[in-house]
Order: C-alpha cells, then structure tokens, then sequence
C-alpha cells in the first residue's frame, strides 16, 4: 500500500466523483471546553474535548462535462443544481480502490464559487458542511 498519491484520492458524490478535481480536502475538529478550576494543582490550563465536526473542500475546472475518460462524474450544473436546492449529499473521500480506507458521510454544499481569469482555465471550489458523523471503513 504505502503512501497514497494525493492525484487518487477524490470527493464522491453518491457513486461519482467531481470532475475535473484539482484538489480536495477533509478537515475534522474538536470543540474543547476547558476544565480549569481553583482546585487544580497546575498552572497548566485543562481541557475536555467537546463536539466533533468536521467541512470538505474542493477545487477543479470548471467544466460542464458529465463524462471523463468514458467516467461519470457530477459536474459544476450538478454542484450548483445541490447547493442551490440545498440537497445533501452522501459523500465520500477516498481512492476507490479496493481495500484501501475510505471516509464517509452527509452533508450540504455550503460555499461555491466560480472564476474565470483572462488566459487562464476557470476553475471551481466549494465547502462541503458535514452533518453527522464521519464514518471510516474500506473498499470491499
């Protein structure tokens, strides 16, 4: 297995990745409250974790393809269609290869952006907003 390269690990919607993905990322947090009181024995502040969250993000070219190399993927007319419905989407963020890890949950696109430069290919980028719990298992 080994190192996994970065250019294999994807963002699903349902079955189908973003097209034309340039980057994607997975961050989880932990709210913490802190415990400190007048009986503690340290000057060292304490904590206890708290509620777990957790948002994607993701970057590509904008693009209105369905199809990539004989693959369906959701395209930017997908994306904007769920956001601006405000559908969730059963994500997942994973290599797709057969047992190798895979992260998974629901969630809504909470930010979405288009832009187009002079000379340059337009792109697209978004923030997925994960409700629940993100879940780990592999590729059977």
């Amino acid at each position: 297995m080994g190192v996994v390269n970065g250019t294999n690990l994807r963002i699903y919607d349902g079955t189908e990745p973003l097209g034309y993905a340039t980057s994607c990322t997975l961050d989880m947090s932990a709210e913490t409250r802190e415990t400190l009181s007048k009986d503690g024995v340290t000057s060292w502040a304490e904590s206890e974790v708290g509620a777990l969250s957790a948002s994607l993000s993701f970057e590509g070219f904008f693009s209105e393809d369905v199809t990539i190399n004989a693959v369906t993927v959701k395209s930017v007319e997908d994306i904007f269609t769920k956001f601006a419905a405000k559908t969730a989407i059963s994500w997942r963020f994973t290599t797709d290869v057969s047992t190798e890890v895979v992260y998974s949950g629901s969630g809504s696109i909470t930010a979405l952006n288009f832009s187009g430069a002079v000379e340059e290919n337009s792109t697209y980028s978004g923030t997925i907003t994960v409700s629940g719990a993100v879940t780990q298992g592999s590729i059977a």
